[in-house]
């Protein structure tokens, strides 16, 4: 019971401080590169680019406290006639494009953040 009560004391004291979390700015999901290219008539991995899905912070943190892992995405492509995307966010140009691709990465929250493939 002394652990119980210690626990709910120590739990009482962090909401009554805050944390530290007050006021902090939100995770923001981004993909890198931001751009990018590859050609079609390469033979791999020529014609492939690997995008990342990774949680960003735009403001003062200091005193603010984030989950680090990795975010969850699925990953799909604006054209996939000429590209494909895998679940890992590799993607493959198959063929050329005559605009740019939208890569789009999704969070399990649905949280979306995207970045652009032009296959030559």
């Amino acid at each position: 019971m002394k652990v119980f009560s210690s626990l709910m004391l120590l739990v009482a004291l962090a909401m009554a401080l805050g944390c530290g979390t007050q006021n902090c700015p939100p995770q923001v999901l981004a993909v890198e590169p931001a751009t990018g290219s590859a050609n079609h008539t390469s033979i791999a991995p020529g014609n492939q680019l690997q995008f990342t899905a990774k949680w960003t912070i735009t403001g003062n943190d200091q005193g603010c406290y984030y989950m680090q892992a990795m975010p969850s995405v699925t990953w799909t492509t604006s054209d996939a006639v000429n590209t494909t995307i895998s679940a890992t966010g590799l993607a493959t140009c198959v063929n050329a494009t005559s605009q740019p691709a939208t890569i789009t990465a999704t969070e399990v929250n649905g949280q979306k953040a995207t970045a652009t493939l032009t296959c030559q």
